[in-house]
């Protein structure tokens, strides 16, 4: 037996270094003689009774110290042999099994469970044969508890997900619906096995994966775990000892599933080689399995099936049988003498077939089952481990940091979803911890773990590493939230802790708790605080249950987080202390690496693409479009931070100077940079175009005498030209209409002629056409109704008769005959129709033919009238129709020659009519012609006598023009360069936020190599990103010259000088008035010292000053604020230049208009002497009016002028507040400054540590207004070097802080020494230097100011 009490005493002092002795031994020694020391009194006291022997237990090989041989022969040893594969089956099938039946559409249970414990214990033997513990890789220790862990994390899978929980995205479903060919029910069973098969691959790659130090290993670790999943569940590849061809046949021995047929096949042919009762195929995908069977005697039962398979496919597999035959036999003894430890299992169908595990294009390491990242999950939807997407994990985490305060854009790292998404599955389940690693600092564990953390809602505790009082009440805090409020804690476990606290968070995540972590008084207090509601007894209930209870809760519900670097665990931690952590954190032993390159890209893209473009409307520059340059500028910041993190490693390792929070910072200083370069480039060339255009105004003012008189004569040779080209027109037009008048005479005589012709051929063809009516009417008169009655009374009318009647039908168009006559002559109102009858319509034939007719001797009148009156009276009237017929054949000419007439005459008349018009418009043509020559005479007049004026008083002028084209070409030169700039803007803003960010810890001499080798990466070389002092040498011995790349990366501003795009002339000139240090070291610290993105960055500047050399620079603080105060004078003073050029110009005009006037008067002296006289008087008083108001102006000018340039010179500086850290009002102060919006330089702020003010404002992503105003910003300065901050500052407080070294070097050391040794030597020859400096500087500033339009502007040089 043994106590727990005893239990925390060993745990907690396993050895103690400095008195060489192992106290769980000399506790075991004292209890085998049956006493033991009290731990807290130390006095002996005797065991109970029912104690009467003791168990020890521990691994094989030697531990800390080796047992000596007095105490180890007290001992019985029982060696226990190796866990088998039986047993592992034996233990966790059951409990498997019963947790897949809970599952509606899992099927084959037992199968499935027993594949899951066989694929565990696979996996562990591969890692374990793979990956070997050595004193690199410590935490390369795979033990059984990885199979146990792998086992009990698969049960995270929630049970209660309907059909569609396993359906985990359309497409896949889709994809998986066309490759099996299943639907409905077995689809939906084949997609549960499926999400089986792939949440073992998820939780086997979180167990062996995760703790793999490089991405090689990983995906070295991944495809193993492939092939496990597929040799275990899908009866996958051929062994990796076969060759090439072999390996080549085995992949196409499963041919694709293509139809309902070769699925029933397969089934077929499963179940008839069987040897023992199987389940049902849930989705009828039975294949050949076993062809990688652990079991030797499968074999003879497999082989059969696959030959006929094989024959039937493929006619070079039979050629090779015998060698495949060989291959199995051998593989078959291979499979006795490996797994001789394995039970007989039954021949079944594969679980999934290998195309179904994973989608196109799909790896492994792509998997993920996690719950949602979100805030704020509620018990009505709860968070379910399910499979998602990686894109809305990162989505989700993306909401969550930025709810939480945290920057959205750490979660498009995908190392950080990964991380947070591991930690949230330890946090998933009770009893876990993590143990995190890394090699370098700056990983963001701390942030993933504070995601975590808030994503599952457990309380986050950071663990000291000060004094021991603090920790243990930390760890008392911990567990009363862990045990009584019963809520999820998690306790982050710093890399600084000794080994006494390890071992006692040790013996707390193991038991619940450690010796003296409680006193008495807080035992009774958890006694009283358990709910005993909870405990199955009533009152009575011993204190030793209720604390039971307690500690098993703090067990459950707190989860520890160790934060572990590669030298701890090669050095600093003992070896058993180390694999039993590694042991406590079998759930999640996580890697963590610095961001890649293709993490950097993707945030740095997402940064970029949310950013928000400027409105720039501008037409004197075209600014690049950042959207179209998103990929170079990102790839560019990734090469930075990578060379400034190389370069940062090589210059001092254990601290955190380039984390994921310098790179956040360096896209918000981008950002800022490009916006200040945008907005200054902007507002000088909008002053250089109104300049330019002020001038063009100038110069057109004075040209526009000059500009008159050309136009004039212009005029004047463009009026006579018209004059000319009316006067032709109009005479062309005049003789046009003559010859149209005199066309229109001769044709109204023609008209006449054909008139006359037309009457005389109408007159004849009426004759002729009464004449034929006369001669048709007369035999017509002759005929009576009666005549028609005595004809038709006729029975049998005589030939004759017939003969009239035949012709008289044939006229009618009926047929002859006498009945047919007969009907024709009953007809009603027959004589109508001869009255009226066609006769103009008659044809030829027809004519022939009655002229032939009435030609018969029969057909006389006498001989008709002989037979029958009436008849010959009809026949009378056919001889008129046939006169008449004849008559009109010999009119038609007469008719047509008539219709010929009247037609030439229609044509002619049309004709004239046209020429009447024609005749009329170039009238009216003439009419306008003659009012346009007229309006032309009278515009001629006009202008020449405009010209006469304006000759008159034209005068001679200076040459202004070309006085003002120099200054005209020198501000286009630098419109142009502007335009360049504009070009270069996202290279030049990203190199100055690289500078800003990155370059403040290093000497002079790293900060021009970085700096140079950050300015060939965006030219587009290829550079090594870390340093390499052996190239630098040789780059400096060589002087070849290096070719531009014709594509850079990005375009950078040539020749590149930081100092002309962070600051100016002016400013330059400032710093030599205020006597600041000249070299060029010194200067570029003092621009990354004095920029102006420190008051909007997340990291507070740290100055490494032990010179004192901070107040230098900051005094004054170059605000933009300040700096665009002092642009305003050398703008209004260009104003006030171009308005005085205004003036003159005015009166020049002025004079000259009194020139004319005395000529004018000097030449109508005698006309109008006296009007002259009055109006040059009035001249002189307005003269005089206007020279008084422009001297006025003038004076007002130079006042105003004089006014602000004093203004500007006696105007207060922008101070700021120097404060020390060992001032004890230091928080007080710190407040009213940050009340007031002014900025504090803090001295010694080692030493203030102690201030909770100052701790509240290190922490600058929580402050806000109105406490923090935005013209604050906190100069944090320290003489101690850049290697012992981390002792003296912390490891997360240097995480917010931006290192800037001001140590003195070479450089100005020497220029201070100068300047020491001319004022003891030649004191006098010191001032003399200093005063012509100034008025250098005065001149130079006098000069700029009168070139350049609106003054310098900062950072465009």
């Amino acid at each position: 037996m043994w106590t727990s009490r005893c239990a925390h005493c060993c745990s907690s002092y396993s050895t103690d270094p400095e008195k060489s002795c192992q106290p769980v031994l000399e506790t075991l020694r004292q209890a085998m003689d049956g006493t033991v020391y009290a731990h807290s009194t130390l006095e002996l006291q005797t065991l109970q009774p029912i104690v009467n022997f003791l168990v020890t237990a521990t691994v094989p090989g030697c531990c800390e110290r080796p047992l000596c041989p007095r105490l180890f022969r007290l001992f019985t040893v029982l060696a226990l042999e190796s866990m088998t594969q039986a047993t592992m089956l034996s233990r966790h099938v059951p409990s498997l099994q019963a947790w897949l039946e809970r599952f509606p559409f899992v099927e084959r249970e037992s199968v499935l469970a027993r594949a899951l414990v066989r694929a565990s214990v696979e996996a562990w033997e591969a890692m374990c044969n793979s990956f070997m513990p050595s004193p690199l890789h410590p935490h390369y220790h795979f033990s059984l508890h990885s199979v146990s862990q792998l086992l009990g994390s698969l049960q995270l899978l929630p049970t209660r997900i309907g059909s569609r929980g396993f359906v985990d995205f359309p497409n896949h479903q889709e994809h998986l619906r066309l490759v099996s060919g299943l639907r409905g029910t077995r689809l939906t069973t084949m997609m549960a096995m499926r999400s089986m098969v792939r949440l073992w691959l998820h939780e086997a790659q979180r167990t062996f994966c995760d703790r793999l130090n490089s991405p090689k290993e990983r995906s070295f670790c991944a495809k193993l775990l492939l092939e496990v999943a597929q040799n275990v569940f899908c009866g996958g590849p051929g062994p990796q000892y076969l060759d090439k061809d072999h390996e080549e046949e085995e992949e196409e021995r499963v041919p694709e599933v293509e139809s309902e047929g070769e699925l029933a096949q397969w089934e077929d042919l499963s179940n008839s080689n069987s040897e023992t009762d199987e389940e049902e195929d849930p989705y009828g995908l039975q294949a050949t399995a076993g062809l990688h069977s652990r079991e030797p005697s499968l074999a003879p039962s497999i082989r059969p099936v696959q030959r006929e398979i094989i024959e039937s496919t493929s006619h070079k597999i039979q050629q090779e049988e015998s060698k495949r035959a060989s291959h199995n036999e051998f593989q078959s003894k291979k499979s006795k003498s490996l797994l001789q430890k394995s039970p007989q299992i039954d021949l079944i169908s594969p679980l999934l077939l290998p195309v179904l595990l994973l989608c196109p294009q799909e790896k492994p390491s792509d998997l993920v089952f996690s719950q949602e990242l979100i805030l704020g999950s509620n018990s009505e939807s709860p968070n379910l481990y399910l499979e998602r997407q990686w894109e809305s994990l990162e989505k989700q985490l993306s909401t969550s940091a930025a709810q939480l305060g945290l920057s959205p854009h750490l979660a498009w790292c995908h190392s950080m979803a990964q991380h947070v998404a591991r930690l949230v599955r330890v946090l998933a389940k009770p009893r876990q911890h993590g143990l995190l690693l890394s090699g370098t600092l700056g990983t963001g564990r701390c942030t993933a773990i504070t995601l975590a953390s808030s994503i599952c809602q457990a309380r986050l505790f950071h663990l000291p590493s000060s004094s021991e009082e603090d920790i243990l009440q930390c760890l008392r805090d911990a567990s009363w939230h862990a045990g009584i409020l019963n809520q999820p804690v998690v306790l982050l476990v710093p890399k600084s802790v000794d080994l006494a606290t390890l071992h006692h968070l040790v013996a707390l995540a193991t038991s619940g708790s450690f010796p003296d972590q409680y006193t008495e008084a807080d035992l009774d207090n958890i006694e009283e605080h358990v709910p005993m509601e909870n405990l199955d007894i009533k009152n009575n209930t011993k204190k030793e249950v209720a604390l039971q209870w307690f500690y098993q809760q703090v067990c459950s519900h707190l989860h520890m987080f160790f934060l572990m670097g590669d030298y701890q665990a090669h050095k600093q931690l003992p070896s058993t202390l180390y694999l039993r952590l590694v042991q406590l954190a079998t759930a999640s032993i996580d890697y963590y690496e610095p961001w890649d390159q293709a993490s950097l890209v993707r945030v740095a893209q997402h940064h970029l693409e949310g950013a928000q473009s400027l409105p720039l409307d501008d037409d004197c520059l075209k600014y690049p479009d950042l959207q179209a340059s998103i990929s170079s500028v990102a790839k560019a910041m990734a090469l930075i931070h990578l060379s400034a993190a190389y370069y940062h490693e090589h210059l001092c390792p254990a601290l955190p100077l380039v984390t994921p929070k310098t790179f956040l910072d360096l896209l918000d200083t981008f950002m800022l940079l490009r916006r200040q370069m945008t907005l200054k480039l902007k507002n000088r060339a909008q002053r250089i175009y109104n300049a330019l255009e002020n001038l063009k105004k100038l110069i057109e003012q004075h040209s526009t005498p000059n500009n008159l008189v050309y136009i004039l004569e212009q005029q004047l040779k463009g009026s006579q030209q018209s004059l000319i080209k009316f006067r032709q027109q109009l005479e062309q037009s005049k003789l046009l209409y003559k010859r149209q008048i005199a066309e229109c005479r001769h044709q109204e005589h023609l008209i006449e002629n054909l008139a006359k012709q037309r009457d005389s051929l109408q007159s004849q063809y009426q004759a002729f056409l009464e004449k034929m009516g006369k001669a048709f009417l007369g035999p017509l008169s002759q005929l009576q109704v009666a005549d028609f009655e005595e004809i038709r009374s006729y029975r049998a009318p005589p030939e004759s008769v017939i003969r009239v009647t035949d012709a008289l039908c044939e006229l009618f168009h009926h047929e002859t005959g006498w009945t047919n006559a007969k009907q024709l002559l009953c007809t009603e109102d027959f004589y109508q129709e001869l009255v009226f009858f066609p006769k103009e319509k008659m044809k030829d034939s027809e004519l022939i033919k009655l002229e032939q007719t009435l030609k018969d001797p029969g057909m006389s009148d006498a001989a008709l009238r002989a037979v029958s009156i009436p008849t010959a009276n009809l026949a009378i009237w056919l001889r008129a129709i046939l006169r008449y017929g004849l008559a009109q054949r010999r009119g038609v000419p007469t008719g047509l020659l008539l219709r010929q007439v009247e037609a030439t005459l229609a044509r002619e008349q049309a004709r004239l009519g046209q020429f009447q018009f024609q005749a009329q418009d170039m009238l009216e043509n003439i009419l306008a012609l003659t009012k346009k020559l007229e309006d032309a005479q009278i515009s001629h007049s006009h202008v020449v006598q405009t010209l006469n004026q304006a000759q008159c008083g034209q005068y001679h002028k200076w040459p202004i023009k070309s006085t003002l084209l120099t200054p005209m070409n020198k501000w286009c030169a630098q419109l142009q360069k502007l335009r360049g700039h504009c070009k270069t803007m996202f290279g030049d803003a990203l190199l100055c936020s690289a500078a800003i960010t990155y370059l403040g810890p290093f000497p002079p001499l790293r900060r021009q190599e970085l700096l140079d080798k950050w300015l060939a990466l965006c030219r587009g070389y290829q550079e090594t990103l870390g340093p390499d002092d052996v190239a630098q040498a040789l780059k400096q011995k060589q002087k070849s010259v290096i070719m531009p790349q014709k594509k850079p990366l990005l375009p950078t501003c040539s020749p590149f000088s930081i100092l002309s795009l962070l600051s100016c002339e002016s400013e330059q000139y400032q710093w030599d008035r205020d006597l600041k240090p000249q070299a060029k070291s010194a200067r570029l610290a003092g621009l990354l010292l004095g920029s102006s993105t420190h008051y909007y960055s997340c990291r507070w500047p740290l100055l490494l000053d032990p010179s004192n050399e901070a107040l230098i620079w900051l005094n004054p603080l170059p605000l933009e604020d300040k700096r665009c105060l002092a642009q305003a004078p050398t703008k209004r003073r260009g104003k006030s230049l171009m308005t005085s050029q205004e003036r003159e110009n005015k009166n020049e005009c002025v004079e000259e208009d009194d020139d004319c006037d005395e000529r004018n008067k000097a030449k109508d002296q005698t006309e109008e002497q006296k009007a002259e006289e009055s109006e040059n008087e009035e001249q002189e008083k307005e003269q005089e009016q206007g020279e008084k108001e422009e001297e006025e102006k003038k004076n007002k000018a130079e006042k105003h002028e004089s006014s602000l340039a004093s203004e500007t010179q006696s105007s207060p500086r922008l101070c700021f507040n120097v404060l020390s850290g060992a001032d004890p009002e230091l928080g007080r102060q710190l407040l009213e400054a940050a009340a007031s919006g002014l900025p504090v330089l803090l001295t010694n702020m080692e030493l203030g540590l102690w201030c909770q003010e100052l701790q509240w404002l290190l922490q600058r992503e929580k402050l806000s207004l109105p406490k923090v105003q935005p013209g604050f910003c906190l100069y944090l300065s320290t003489t101690l070097p850049l290697c012992a901050l981390e002792k003296a500052l912390g490891y997360e407080l240097l995480k917010g802080l931006n290192v800037l070294d001001l140590s003195l070097n070479m450089e100005i050391l020497e220029e201070q020494m100068l300047h020491e040794i001319l004022c003891r030597e030649h004191p006098e020859l010191e001032a003399r230097w200093q005063d012509i400096k100034i008025r250098a500087l005065d001149a130079c500033e006098d000069v700029e100011a009168a070139e350049v339009p609106g003054g310098p502007v900062c950072g465009i040089g």
